[in-house]
């Protein structure tokens, strides 16, 4: 498996913060809510660049690869709960155990059906840094994209 890469375009609105991220990992196994993830963030104008990976095994690879080749990391990872071969808390207990997510912040994409998903796994190493309900909300993609760049601009 290779990850499929897109580079992005500001959407006609321009870009909701000061200046886009470099890149953002999409970690699902479903290739609609990929796509639709994929269309969000394009009309957001967020990243520089998209990298899909269909689950935490092909994610984990992904960032091993970066880290191989001295690349830096994505900023952001927006990671599907349930995958088959490796669902997204494996990916977050393995990825931080290797040092791959230390400069990501991880948001967690759950089924709106699923109820109080922060409570699914309390036993997991690492927690997402964030939630958000499938299928994305552009609002509130832009704000935690707004607060990685203003966290990141900070002295």
């Amino acid at each position: 498996f290779l990850p499929r890469r897109h580079s992005l375009r500001r959407g006609t609105g321009g870009c909701p913060v000061s200046r886009p991220l470099r890149e953002i990992l999409i970690v699902d196994d479903n290739p609609a809510d990929a796509f639709l993830h994929r269309e969000v963030l394009q009309g957001l104008g967020v990243a520089e660049r998209l990298t899909d990976a269909e689950h935490g095994q092909a994610a984990i690879s992904v960032l091993c690869e970066r880290r191989k080749q001295s690349a830096r990391l994505p900023e952001l990872v927006l990671l599907d709960v349930n995958m088959p071969v490796m669902d997204g808390w494996e990916f977050l207990d393995q990825a931080s155990d290797h040092g791959l997510l230390a400069t990501s912040t991880v948001v967690m994409l759950r089924a709106t059906s699923v109820i109080a998903a922060e409570s699914i796994q309390p036993a997991a190493q690492r927690q997402p840094d964030a939630w958000l309900d499938k299928p994305l909300d552009a609002e509130a993609v832009a704000r935690i994209v707004h607060k990685l760049v203003r966290d990141a601009s900070a002295p």
